[in-house]
Order: structure tokens, then C-alpha cells, then sequence
């Protein structure tokens, strides 16, 4: 059987065919529905002969936090030990560095439509940002929080332009015809998990305000923050080549 855990109190909700089983936490419902959208996309993901083991998919949900582990109750697979070891062994320098970051005019980025898309698309690795752990005859599935985050960015940018007409086709047709990936509990969820990140970082870097005739103009292009290396962070997910395969439907491409 594969199982699609989160964490106990357990909640089976859902159960796709007699090999595939979903348990949910119940007051994660709502955040958990754009899981449900993972594994409709990726039919593979939810059959038991992709992999001779167990897939225990953590999904956007476990494991996630850049500020240290999550202090919700785990299952008893996978728990806060095997997680934390997991993190320091895979991050444990990359989280010692840092880089300098000059923020630049979004005049610099495609506006909307096509463009944007490609532009958005570039920050995900192959994998979509996951890496995997065997933990006994289990595979877990594991999200990194800053692709998370990316993704929660990309979906209220998609939402967005297809409410203000300048989406591209592909856009429109996976904002509306997905109940899930355009639903108000999806965006929802990604707004509180957005501020989340945004607490955790907390940049004290100072902005500057222009004035023109007594009326203030909110700048910041230019301004230099000391930032975590993104490209080093995708490059460890994109050669995470297990998880790709898993993410990308069983194959690489």
C-alpha cells in the first residue's frame, strides 16, 4: 500500500483505488487540499508500481521550516529527529552562508502573460523543490520551504492576472479549470504561510521614501540585503535526482 501521511491525530479522508491511502490532519483540511492537486497531476505518484516501497509524501507540510523544524505532532515514521538529521545533513552549511543581494526595479521583470510565466518558471528546479529520505521500507517525500514559498508567489501571480485579463492561456486554463490550485483556501493558505516566511526572515534592511509635492513614493530598488543563496539551495534540489523523478511523474523530464 501506498500511504499518504501527514501527522497523527490521523483523519483518513480520502482513498484513491485499494493501494493508494491519504490521512490528513483535520484542522489541516483546507491547507492540504493542493496536495489533492499533486496527486492528480502526477498520476504516477498514487500508483503502487512506480516504487516497490512505500511513498510517504510530506508534501508542502513537513519539514519545511527555514527557522528550524515544524512543532506539530509527527507521525511516528516520520518525526522530528529524523527530519532535523535529514535538514543539518543536507543544509547544514548552506544555512552558514550568506550572499549580498542587490533588489532590482521589477521594471526589470516580464509584466504578465507567456513572459512571466517562462520568468517564474526558471526558479523551480526540475523536481519542483523536493528531496526524499528511505526511512525503513518507506520513501518520504519531502518540500523545501523556499520553493514552497515560490510556488505560493507564483500561484497568486497566476490568480491575479487572470482576474485583471493579462494571463497567459496556460494561466487561465489552470486557474479555472482547477478547483483546487485557484480555490480561496489554497490562496489562503498561501498568504498566511507568505507572512510566515516574511516573519521568520524579518530584514531589517532600511528602504528609502521619496517625496515628490508632499506625496510619498516607496523605493527600495538598489538597497543590498544580506540573503541565504538561492541558487545553491536550487542547485541542491535539482540534484536531488530520486525526488525528481518522483515529482516529475517518473521521469526526468
Amino acid at each position: 500500500m501506498s500511504i499518504y501521511q501527514t501527522s497523527y491525530p490521523e483523519l483518513p479522508l480520502w482513498q484513491a483505488g485499494a493501494d493508494t491511502l491519504l490521512i490528513l490532519k483535520p484542522y489541516q483540511m483546507p491547507v492540504l487540499l493542493s496536495l489533492f492537486a499533486l496527486l492528480v497531476q502526477r498520476p504516477a505518484l498514487v500508483t503502487a508500481s512506480t516504487k516497490p516501497k512505500n511513498l510517504l509524501a510530506a508534501g508542502y507540510f513537513l519539514a519545511e521550516s527555514v527557522c528550524g523544524p515544524a512543532d506539530s505532532p509527527m507521525s511516528d515514521l516520520v518525526n522530528l529527529s529524523s527530519m532535523t538529521a535529514l535538514e543539518e545533513a543536507t543544509f547544514g552549511d548552506y544555512k552558514k552562508g550568506s550572499v549580498s543581494m542587490t533588489f532590482e526595479s521589477s521594471n526589470n521583470s516580464a509584466l504578465s502573460g507567456s513572459a512571466a510565466d517562462a520568468e517564474w518558471d526558471s526558479f523551480f528546479p526540475k523536481n519542483k523543490g523536493f528531496i526524499s529520505q528511505d526511512i525503513e521500507n518507506n520513501t518520504v517525500l519531502y518540500s523545501i520551504s523556499g520553493f514552497h514559498a515560490m510556488h505560493c508567489l507564483d500561484t497568486a501571480r497566476r490568480v491575479l492576472e487572470v482576474h485583471y485579463n493579462v494571463a497567459s492561456d496556460a494561466s487561465k486554463n489552470k486557474v479555472n479549470t482547477d478547483a483546487i490550485y485557484g480555490s480561496f483556501y489554497h490562496l489562503h493558505h498561501c498568504l498566511i504561510y507568505l507572512r510566515e516566511m516574511v516573519t521568520c526572515s524579518a530584514d531589517p534592511v532600511l528602504k528609502h521614501i521619496y517625496f515628490a509635492n508632499g506625496t510619498a513614493s516607496f523605493g527600495g530598488d538598489g538597497t543590498k540585503h544580506e540573503c541565504r543563496d538561492f541558487n545553491a539551495l536550487y542547485n541542491i534540489s535539482d540534484q536531488s535526482h530520486e525526488a525528481a523523478k518522483m515529482a516529475c511523474g517518473g521521469s526526468d523530464e
